[in-house]
């Protein structure tokens, strides 16, 4: 199986399908929307991607993120009983670890706020996803906190980056990925935060 690609993007035709220059070959890959609309003609990056086949619809398709965990969370949220493809990509347009918390406590409200997901489908996806993203991911640091925005320094860094124009989810996620290099103040976040924002 294809764990990753690297090469370069040649466009970007339609909401969430990326084309990738992989020496000779163009590949046609689907990503969360959020993380496609981020990326640009000729830029050079490295995917993680996830060969999925559906024998219902008689359909191969190639889906890429920007990091291992976001694949595996996709992976993880295939196996939930009415989610497919493009739930799952829509529910990571969420961000990981927003995703991750709301799965893990029930949060239906963030859930809903995904395409396609309703009221009875956020409830199945808690219920049957809980414990497994609790073991698959529940020591990372947005997902075992619950609680990453809220004091002080963490959701002025927030506010400051979605005055910028960003979502909140991408804040959020943002934030997650730089608290490894631990606690800071409000203006060494944001520019964390920034730098994480645009790698990835």
């Amino acid at each position: 199986m294809t764990a990753s690609l690297q090469g370069s993007i040649v466009d970007i035709p339609a909401e969430g399908i990326v084309h990738l220059s992989c020496g000779p070959v163009t590949l046609e890959l689907y990503m969360p929307s959020s993380q496609a609309a981020r990326l640009h003609a000729g830029e050079s990056l490295r995917l993680y991607t996830y060969f999925h086949f559906s024998s219902s619809a008689d359909m191969l398709r190639l889906y890429a993120f920007n990091r291992t965990d976001e694949r595996d969370m996709f992976q993880l949220l295939l196996g939930g009983s009415g989610v497919g493809p493009r739930v799952a990509l829509s529910l990571l347009d969420l961000g990981f670890g927003n995703l991750a918390r709301a799965v893990m406590d029930g949060d239906e409200r963030t859930l809903t706020a995904a395409s396609g997901v309703g009221k009875k489908l956020a409830q199945k996806i808690s219920v049957e996803l809980a414990d497994k993203v609790a073991k698959r991911f529940g020591q990372l640091p947005e997902a075992s906190t619950g609680r990453a925005a809220a004091d002080s320094e963490s959701e002025q860094a927030i506010e400051a980056i979605c005055a910028l124009g960003f979502t909140r989810a991408q804040a959020e996620d943002s934030l997650s990925g730089v608290l490894e290099d631990g606690t800071a103040e409000t203006a060494v976040l944001v520019r964390r935060m920034l730098a994480w924002l645009s790698r990835n």
